[in-house]
């Protein structure tokens, strides 16, 4: 009976695997998070089935995290990641959405209140010291305490904004190619300033159609920069990718 269950699932997950489209793909692990993610080095202990695994804590590296805690992936429905890819007693890089009110697993009726993004690079692999896996674009693999180190100028995080300031704006893609589409439907954009990582201004133009703007690169440098956005409640400050 339960391999006869195990079958329909399986089944049942692959019938509605193209029911999840990935609107944005970022391979790389450094530019996968934002401020909102959970990241941390973890232990796989055990798996639920076949969408859930328990997790132990090895070190918390942005946010406070429990000793133990489950993280939901992916069941056929969603755009999570693929946890039976990884093996028992694997030491794994994750970063993690937190969920206040948990997402239950519809094949259990489990409550799970992590859960990793399958759609872009959210885990590297760690091993004798060292984190490995496709990291920044360019590096894959580096000794752990420098990654640890690194990591807030490594990842996409939203440099201590407002959080309701952040959540009045959309602003894609990232990584860019050369353009910035930005989207606000409450405020008011005063102005917008362009910065590398050594505080640089870049130059850059524009144009705005009702409450859109279009942000155009002259001639960049690839790597992280900085966008600021004044508006009527403050400025925000986006980090973003520009590659080629």
């Amino acid at each position: 009976m339960k391999k006869q269950l195990l079958v329909f699932i399986l089944s049942f997950q692959a019938s509605f695997l193209a029911a999840c489209t990935c609107n944005v793909i970022v391979d790389e692990f450094c530019h996968s998070a934002d401020s909102l993610d959970h990241i941390a080095m973890v232990k796989l202990i055990e798996f639920d089935d076949e969408t859930a695994a328990q997790f132990s804590l090895i070190d918390s590296i942005n946010m406070t995290l429990p000793d133990t805690f489950g993280v939901f992936g992916q069941d056929g429905l969603n755009c999570l990641l693929e946890l039976y890819q990884f093996e028992v007693g694997d030491t794994l890089i994750f970063n993690m959405r937190f969920h206040p009110n948990g997402i239950e697993n519809w094949i259990t009726g489990n409550t799970y209140y992590y859960s990793i993004d399958g759609c872009s690079r959210h885990y590297l692999h760690y091993s004798n010291g060292k984190v490995l896996g496709n990291i920044d674009g360019v590096l894959t693999e580096m000794e752990y305490v420098p990654f640890k180190q690194g990591i807030l100028t490594c990842f996409d995080f939203e440099l201590n904004n407002n959080e309701l300031l952040t959540q009045e704006f959309l602003i894609y893609p990232n990584p860019s190619q050369g353009e910035l589409q930005i989207k606000s439907s409450t405020l008011e954009v005063l102005n917008f300033a362009l910065y590398d990582l050594k505080g640089k201004s870049k130059k850059f133009s524009f144009t705005q159609s009702q409450n859109s703007w279009i942000i155009t690169f002259d001639n960049q440098d690839t790597g992280i920069h900085i966008l600021a956005i004044s508006t009527s409640k403050g400025i925000l400050r986006k980090k973003f990718l520009l590659v080629n």
